[in-house]
């Protein structure tokens, strides 16, 4: 059975950062280079939808605006491709940096994870961009106070503009999440028991996800609507709810079962041994992990987001006429859940 599509609910959490967001985004396409901050920094723990709302306001630019030059990247990939550019030749070096300098809108996610040396390249870059008036914003896990490992001088930069907080979601929030998701399912929960899960789980989006998915396949298991006994049996280790499930640890499952490395499934290679196992991880991570198709992909070497709907569908056909297969995935599923 196909994903649903990506709910699109507006919580209140997340309401001021996603209004200052769109009013950085309405100066900047009106040019009011003294009215918006040239770096806004929006920061959030793992999976509180940081991707979503800065991909939804690149959108909402070129929508109005399509004359404007905009990247969305990871900060470690941006300073990954000046690194390459350097090594292969200084004109492209030049050119690389004066195109990422010129650009309009530059995104970088996750600069928590940058390393000290990288943060300080990525720091003069955003003096060029600050002195052009074009407009940077960068997203983290970590809170701006607590990037220790980065200079005075980077930290300075990041911090110079807006500072914006995407909080994790509380239990009325978690609650809206579950019963929206799982009705996009189609799979059927009593109440109570639906408002004993919201009370349990930690307020990751991610984590949400991938726990409506752990519900919809004992549903289906089932045949049957759950009941709070039933949940309490689903998530009985301690603990369990606060673990997610990551990319990393399926493909680490999945190749263990099939006697290859997690490593080879990264790569470019067409081999049949590696073929299935890289669509069924990709597979399983989209069912059991929260991450979009562009994540999952990114894993997997930076491939594009319909490859890994292909791999998804894939996997699926397989499934309804493979009874071997459907058997190996229900058991991988039971594992990593």
């Amino acid at each position: 059975m196909a994903a649903p599509h990506s709910l699109r609910l507006n919580f209140p959490e997340h309401r001021l950062a996603r209004l200052s967001l769109d009013r950085v985004g309405k100066l900047f396409v009106l040019r009011a280079p003294k009215r918006f901050d040239a770096i806004s920094i929006l920061y959030g723990p793992p999976g509180s939808g940081k991707t979503r709302l800065l991909g939804s306001l690149c959108r909402k630019i070129l929508k109005v605006s399509q004359n404007k030059t905009t990247q969305i990247m990871r900060a470690s990939d941006f300073c990954q491709s000046l690194r390459d550019a350097e090594m292969a030749n200084r004109d492209d070096f030049e050119t690389l940096q004066k195109q990422l300098i010129d650009l309009d809108l530059l995104v970088l996610e996750d600069i928590q994870l940058l390393k000290p040396r990288e943060a300080d390249i990525l720091a003069r870059i955003l003096d060029e961009r600050t002195a052009s008036r074009n407009l940077t914003i960068l997203s983290t896990s970590i809170a701006p106070g607590q990037l220790t490992k980065f200079s005075y001088r980077f930290i300075n930069r990041i911090t110079s503009g807006l500072i914006l907080e995407l909080p994790a979601l509380g239990p009325e929030s978690r609650l809206l999440f579950l019963e929206r998701k799982l009705e996009s399912f189609g799979t059927k929960i009593e109440t109570q028991a639906l408002e004993w899960l919201a009370g349990l789980v930690e307020g990751s989006m991610r984590r949400l996800q991938s726990v409506c998915n752990r519900v919809h396949s004992m549903v289906r298991t089932l045949g049957r609507p759950l009941k709070r006994s039933d949940l309490e049996k689903l998530f009985a280790t301690p603990g369990h709810l606060k673990k997610a499930i990551s990319v990393e640890s399926i493909a680490s499952k999945v190749g263990k079962h099939f006697r290859i490395t997690p490593k080879s499934m990264q790569t470019r290679s067409r081999d049949k041994e590696i073929v299935l196992p890289r669509q069924i991880v990709m597979y399983l991570a989209r069912r059991l992990t929260g991450m979009s198709l562009q994540e999952i992909g990114e894993f997997f070497g930076g491939r594009d987001h319909s490859t890994v709907l292909h791999a998804c569908k894939k996997v699926e056909d397989e499934i309804g006429n493979n009874i071997s297969l459907s058997g190996t995935i229900r058991q991988l599923e039971h594992d990593l859940a």
